[in-house]
């Protein structure tokens, strides 16, 4: 399924929007480029959840998009969580990668940019999540009653 979308985004001619977001778009080739080249360094990190701290636009289907391709969860963090709720999250998935315009606590930044995140590798307290085979994405609720579950 993923490869059948990205062999579309690759086939739209260059120039041609295939995501528009306010104040920038991307065209199929460039996309799929960003998706390829996040995936490969997903994969080649030995990453196994990636998280990401970042607004909905472009980043975050290419993080989306890369995190399937690489077989990797990915653990969207919504921006307005706390910095407990942010580290509770991050250690019950087990989170060993984020993607994130600033550094981020832990990890250690690397040299792959996407549409202003850098992602950053080797949480030193991660541990391995006990998550069901197939897993692709784990989504976190707001926490407004306590820690998100």
């Amino acid at each position: 399924m993923v490869e059948d979308l990205l062999a579309r985004v690759a086939a739209r001619p260059r120039g041609v929007p295939a995501l528009i977001a306010p104040g920038t778009s991307i065209d199929g080739p460039a996309l799929f480029e960003a998706v390829e080249r996040l995936a490969a360094d997903l994969a080649g990190s030995g990453a196994r959840v990636l998280a990401t701290l970042l607004d909905n636009g472009p980043a975050w289907i290419v993080a989306d998009v890369a995190a399937l391709r690489a077989g990797i969860v990915h653990v969207p963090m919504p921006a307005f969580f706390t910095s407990a709720q942010r580290e509770h999250a991050l250690a019950v998935a087990g989170v060993d990668a984020m993607l994130a315009p600033v550094p981020f606590p832990g990890f250690e930044p690397r040299a792959c940019a996407v549409a202003g995140a850098t992602l950053h590798l080797g949480r030193r307290s991660a541990v391995p999540a006990l998550l069901p085979e197939g897993t692709a994405k784990v989504t976190f609720t707001s926490g407004t009653t306590g820690a998100p579950k």
